[in-house]
């Protein structure tokens, strides 16, 4: 994941552990030779890949109004 939307990962990660809702978090991870990759954190169905840029694009949708 580009470091630019590293961040908005994190807080959407921490906001679906905080939730009261029950919630299905995990990370879908490579092993490889002992190496370890993590190639993706799905959060309720959805990949935080999606999710970024879904939040990104809107909020550029909101800034252009």
């Amino acid at each position: 994941m580009e470091e630019s939307k590293a961040y908005d990962a994190e807080v959407a990660v921490r906001k679906a552990q905080q939730d009261s809702l029950p919630n299905n978090t995990y990370a879908l991870v490579y092993v490889k030779n002992g190496e370890a990759v993590l190639e993706d954190v799905i959060i309720n169905e959805i990949s935080i890949k999606d999710y970024v840029k879904k939040k990104i694009e809107n909020t550029y949708f909101k800034m252009s109004l």
